[in-house]
């Protein structure tokens, strides 16, 4: 039920954006046989990030970076290359998040410090795929946004990583909208990306169309969110920046987006263990009575004891579940390691 709630409420955000932007009219769409990769410019002079022992990487953007929570492809493809690194994952990422606004609740802290509480080494950043719905006129001012952004992020200090946004597809469902028509828009808003990574001297990369090549399955749910097979073959793309030769392993990913190698897919319903009990501590229904604006009601206190709140102590709980099952992430890395040789 939360997540069907995060998908209309995703969709809800596009449909608002589209209406306040007035680029909701008819647009000629681009053909899916466009060849749009000329307007990318040179790769980036950075592609790759350096992992340390012990770093902790966060994950911030939209629905994009939400789903890499859920679904664990590009974490468990990493964790398997490097499994002495004794790496973490923490996914900060909140649907409908943009350069320009990341909405919480009252008192919830902010990227900077949750950057700090979960003393993130290396930040993978998703923008730039809603924000391209407002057009090219908004270009500059998603650049200057995400720049603004950028520099808050490295007074942590971390090290960044950009990831390009991918392209819009034509919806199977004739009652959904159809945002190809917007992914020239989402071309440009890449190039700018890029420029931004080689000014501030970033990482970045590049994905490709999910449209392309002989691929018979579907790109897209909705023509929004990737299916877990698309899903799957984008984070072996990412994961390249990593380090991770994950060619090499010729793997084969089914329908349901699972690893052909039994070791690998262990690994990866491990980290999507993991992340729902990271997404359930940091993302709780009432986070009102937790640190918002009713923590001094009386249904927040311990009724034996007004001056206790009860409910801090609670979602404490969930911090050696979270360990044990960060444990069992790393013993599974280890597993998956041996089984995907020359990684």
């Amino acid at each position: 039920m939360r997540f069907r709630i995060r998908s209309i409420l995703t969709f809800a955000t596009v449909v608002l954006l589209l209406a306040a932007t007035g680029r909701g009219q008819e647009r000629p769409p681009v053909a899916a046989e466009q060849d749009l990769s000329p307007l990318l410019g040179p790769r980036p002079p950075h592609d790759w990030v350096e992992l340390h022992q012990g770093d902790v990487v966060a994950l911030l953007g939209g629905e994009s970076a939400v789903l890499e929570g859920e679904r664990g492809h590009l974490e468990s493809l990493i964790l398997a290359s490097h499994p002495d690194l004794g790496l973490r994952f923490r996914n900060l990422a909140w649907e409908g998040d943009t350069v320009f606004d990341q909405p919480r609740d009252v008192n919830y802290p902010d990227l900077v410090e949750q950057l700090r509480r979960v003393n993130a080494a290396v930040v993978i950043c998703r923008f730039g795929r809603t924000e391209a719905l407002a057009g090219r006129p908004a270009l500059e001012r998603f650049v200057a946004a995400y720049e603004a952004l950028c520099a808050r992020l490295s007074t942590v200090p971390v090290r960044i990583m950009l990831i390009t946004p991918n392209l819009f597809s034509k919806p199977t469902d004739p009652f959904l909208p159809d945002l190809s028509s917007h992914n020239a828009d989402v071309h440009h808003y890449a190039n700018a990306i890029v420029e931004l990574a080689r000014r501030r001297r970033l990482s970045c990369v590049t994905v490709g169309d999910p449209r392309s090549g002989a691929d018979p399955h579907p790109a897209t749910e909705n023509g929004v969110r990737l299916t877990k097979h698309a899903g799957a073959q984008e984070a072996l793309e990412i994961a390249r920046a990593f380090k991770v030769q994950a060619l090499q392993w010729r793997l084969q990913i089914d329908e349901a987006g699972r690893w052909s190698v039994p070791e690998l897919e262990s690994l990866r319903q491990a980290v999507i263990a993991k992340n729902k009990l990271w997404f359930n501590y940091t993302r709780p229904m009432n986070w009102a009575f937790l640190g918002g604006d009713r923590v001094q009601v009386q249904a927040s206190r311990d009724h034996r004891d007004q001056n206790v709140r009860w409910f801090p102590g609670e979602m404490e709980k969930f911090v050696p579940l979270i360990e044990a099952a960060d444990k069992k992430v790393s013993e599974a890395a280890q597993k998956a390691a041996v089984a995907t040789p020359g990684a």
